[in-house]
């Protein structure tokens, strides 16, 4: 197959992008890797593991495509990078074995959503709701996802999911660093820390 030179990446943030809020959070699941990954690292369980939340509604899958790296899909950055279109799975591994950058291309899934987010607990005329595209990918063989995601509220959120096994069961560790206005980000870092471990609080149960 023809490579498309215009899909290769940068593992490196856009310039613009100059995050001014972060979060991190860990949690271990009782299941083995070969259970957790592709319901929390791939495009299969993208709709259920968003949909965990309590703040996510209107969830849509959009393209799959893939994507092109220089390095490590977790220093990366393809959101809005050309992608290549993939016709199959079958027709994926082929050309992975065919093409000798087959370490470089990986899986992207685009999707789309809804958050309402609680800005004063209790008093939902407050709530902010926020309409989020973004796109998911993946790197099943080093344990490692991607999503990043813009908003109608001009936040912009890159977040790595790292998977580890140890005696059967699997910890995932989870880096949140994004970017908003100024005047918004105690805001945005408040609501940031307190979604977030409410979300990967939820993960096991993805698994009952």
């Amino acid at each position: 197959m023809t490579k498309d030179p215009e899909s290769k990446a940068t593992s490196t943030y856009p310039a613009k992008f100059k995050p001014n809020f972060h979060h991190t959070y860990t949690v271990t699941l009782q299941q083995p890797l070969s259970t957790v990954f592709p319901i929390l690292g791939t495009n299969a369980g993208l709709e259920k593991t968003i949909m965990v939340s309590s703040i996510a509604s209107n969830f849509s899958m959009g393209k799959l495509d893939a994507v092109a790296v220089d390095g490590k899909v977790e220093d990366a950055s393809v959101r809005t990078q050309e992608g290549v279109e993939m016709v199959t799975e079958g027709g994926e591994e082929e050309e992975e074995e065919e093409d000798t950058e087959k370490q470089t291309r990986f899986p992207r899934q685009g999707f789309s959503y809804t958050e309402t987010v609680g800005i004063i607990p209790g008093l939902h005329f407050t709530d902010v709701v926020v309409k989020l595209e973004g796109t998911f990918t993946w790197d099943e063989k080093a344990g490692v996802s991607l999503y990043e995601t813009t908003s109608n509220s001009n936040v912009t959120v890159r977040k790595t999911r790292i998977f580890t096994e140890s005696d059967g069961q699997t910890t995932v560790a989870e880096r949140i660093d994004g970017q908003c206005g100024a005047w918004l980000q105690p805001i945005v870092q408040r609501a940031t820390a307190s979604s977030h471990k409410q979300h990967m609080d939820h993960y096991h149960t993805l698994f009952k």
